[in-house]
């Protein structure tokens, strides 16, 4: 939550550090957060635009990921940014005709003078989630599970035996072959 207190001031700048949780911001134990309380930092700064504020956010926190391609666990270091235009007047929040509609930017807050604080969590949450890369890597060179096959397996892989039938005779024999389950079935 950052309070008006906080960011109401005459100064063009004013820098808020905060800290939360990965259990409080939301994010689910498969995308790494299986300590619900390792530490989120999330630096701040709010500018003072005539009568707004716009707020740039930095945000960051370890999470436990599993390597897409060798399996093992690896901390991942998780930076993300957000950026909100607080509207302190009504009639700057775009207005949506309803929950489905897309074309209200989801970066505006509206901070009127009945409004003490501001929600920085849906924000948070979702700049970790865009933090994290499609395919996490515990290395960039990691060979994945490859370097742990045997390389002279205890069991034999079967070799394909050759037929001596032409392309013509193998499709005959499985038209013969379908139409006889077809039969049986009773669907002929």
């Amino acid at each position: 939550m950052l309070k008006r207190s906080q960011f109401k001031s005459e100064e063009a700048f004013i820098k808020v550090d905060f800290t939360s949780s990965l259990g409080h911001v939301g994010v689910p134990e498969d995308f790494g957060a299986q300590n619900s309380e390792e530490v989120v930092r999330v630096s701040t700064v709010v500018q003072n635009v005539r009568d707004d504020f716009h707020l740039r956010g930095r945000v960051s926190t370890v999470l436990n990921c599993a390597c897409d391609r060798c399996l093992d666990e690896f901390p991942f270091q998780s930076r993300g940014e957000f950026e909100i235009w607080l509207a302190t007047r009504e009639d700057l929040v775009p207005m949506i005709d309803g929950p489905d509609d897309t074309r209200a930017d989801e970066a505006v807050e509206k901070v009127t003078d009945d409004i003490l604080a501001v929600d920085l969590t849906p924000h948070v949450y979702d700049a970790i989630m865009l933090s994290v890369p499609i395919k996490k890597l515990c290395r960039e060179d990691c060979p994945g599970l490859w370097d742990r096959v045997d390389p002279e397996p205890e069991f034999e892989v079967p070799v394909p035996i050759e037929s001596t039938d032409s392309p013509q005779e193998q499709l005959r024999k499985l038209k013969e072959a379908l139409e006889r389950g077809k039969k049986k079935k009773g669907r002929f």
